[in-house]
């Protein structure tokens, strides 16, 4: 960093003259899920405080444009395929890919913007596609190096540490593999930030980043006016909002739901998932009150809700949709899976139940009553406020300070 920055920096704020590189998967409009929208949040935040943050992403073409005052530079993968695609391709295409992506990543493909750029920090956001190579490239640059974890996609192939119905304990053996050349590398990282104590710590744990610090700094979301919110039924409108797919739970809600036998909730499904699936679901829900509403964009969904409630099986690393029902003062009902219990107070923005326990959910829905969750509101508006992209921003800065005072 410029000596004239550090004189800034500490008698008036280092955003000022601070030139940030955040490299990432994917930027908006490119989306396919919170990585995305929480990577370009932090960037639009960082450039309202002032910095100067420059965004290197994955796209389908070169392009450079500028947005919500972010210089944007978009490239094709250097992988087999962009990342974003990986839904389209066959599963040997998929282990090809994992494969070059940690054995033989092609990190000077990027080296030619940082030496353009020259940022004070480096810092990627998500790394798929621009590989941990970058961490490579960054070092011998001499840049210092900051990374969110915003998913297990270091540790696991699938970056959920899920399978067969069951949360992984520790890598499986093609994942061992593929992680290894990702853990050595790490050692490269000066600064690591998790969305969650969870996520942090499941990698702390497995051996990544031992030369780093390290931070928990949530994900930012956009502030509602608490005059978004709508209600207004004296029937419970409980949603769920989300994929539809086995490991977000919501099996276990539609048992609990016929276990609970009350008649004043009724659960509002908001998403989408394979045929096969919905029809499962569809079985499962016959004589419940339950609707299926197909996708549904979240803020009018979420201003109409009394509760939410967020079931997952997997270890969710933060639960962006969470603090989304938060800002609209709506309280959630969540399992304790991953960093999903650390976003709940119990009794006070929501509940916590025992994913595994559908008798514990049945004791939860049955006691739902509008007035206990009337009186929710005010504190989740609350919470919410800890999820302002200014605040999150700023504590990005703070982390950024105590990463540049290492070197």
């Amino acid at each position: 960093m410029r000596r004239d920055c550090v004189i800034v920096f500490f008698h008036r704020g280092f955003f000022d003259c601070m030139r940030i590189l955040i490299a990432c998967t994917a930027y908006p409009p490119d989306v396919k899920g919170g990585g995305e929208i929480s990577t370009g949040l932090l960037a639009s935040g960082l450039a309202d405080l002032g910095a100067e943050v420059v965004v290197l992403a994955g796209g389908k073409e070169v392009s450079e444009t500028v947005e919500k005052g972010v210089r944007v530079i978009r490239r094709p993968s250097p992988n087999i395929y962009w990342s974003l695609e990986s839904a389209k391709q066959p599963a040997l295409r998929k282990l090809a890919w994992h494969g070059k992506e940690a054995w033989f990543p092609d990190g000077k493909y990027w080296g030619d913007v940082l030496d353009r750029e020259k940022p004070d920090i480096v810092h990627t956001s998500t790394i798929e596609d621009i590989s941990t190579a970058f961490w490579v490239e960054a070092g011998k640059r001499k840049l210092p190096v900051v990374h969110t974890l915003r998913s297990y996609t270091l540790l696991c192939l699938g970056a959920d540490m899920f399978r067969a119905g069951r949360n992984c304990q520790r890598a499986c053996a093609h994942c061992a593999t593929l992680s290894f050349p990702k853990r050595q590398r790490s050692r490269l990282v000066d600064g690591v930030v998790g969305i969650g104590n969870f996520v942090l710590r499941k990698h702390l744990e497995m051996g990544f980043f031992p030369n780093a610090l390290s931070e928990v700094i949530s994900n930012a979301v956009v502030m509602q006016d608490s005059d978004a919110r709508k209600g207004g039924s004296e029937e419970i409108q409980l949603g769920y909002l989300g994929r539809l797919v086995p490991e977000k739970g919501l099996e276990v809600v539609l048992a609990a739901l016929r276990g609970a036998d009350c008649s004043g909730v009724r659960l509002r499904i908001a998403g989408r998932g394979t045929a096969e699936y919905e029809s499962r679901l569809r079985r499962l829900a016959e004589g419940l009150p339950v609707s299926f509403e197909g996708w549904s964009h979240p803020d009018p969904f979420l201003a109409e809700l009394d509760a939410l409630v967020v079931p997952s099986l997997w270890n969710e690393p933060f639960g962006r949709v969470v603090a989304e029902a938060f800002s609209f003062g709506c309280p959630v009902i969540a399992a304790n899976r991953g960093g999903l219990a650390e976003l709940v107070t119990p009794g006070d923005t929501g509940f916590v139940y025992d994913a595994d326990s559908v008798p514990e959910l049945v004791r939860v829905v049955r006691g739902l009553d509008q007035e206990s969750l009337r009186e929710m509101r005010s504190a989740c508006f609350q919470r919410s406020k800890s999820y302002a992209t200014g605040r999150i921003s700023q504590s990005y800065g703070k982390f950024y300070e105590r990463v540049l005072s290492r070197r």
